[in-house]
Order: structure tokens, then sequence, then C-alpha cells
């Protein structure tokens, strides 16, 4: 069986970390953390 792999690609803006307030980052990290989970699961 082939072993799948996951691509988190965060855009191609010009977003830096300078523009987010902590808590829109939290909420970017949040949301990636749980895309990682949801593919981490067994179908």
């Amino acid at each position: 069986m082939t072993k799948a792999v996951i691509a988190i690609h965060g855009g191609a803006g010009a977003l830096t970390r300078a523009h987010l307030t902590p808590e829109k980052e939290q909420e970017f990290i949040s949301a990636l953390s749980g895309i990682v989970e949801a593919g981490q699961q067994n179908p």
C-alpha cells in the first residue's frame, strides 16, 4: 500500500505575521492543525 502525503500551501498572497493580530494568527494555526488532524484519520 502506498503511504499518502498531505501538503499544506499557505497561499500565494503577501500576508506576513506583522499584519496579523495574535488572535488571527492563532485562528490560522488552529485551522491548519485541524486540516492535518483530519488528514491523519483512517478512512
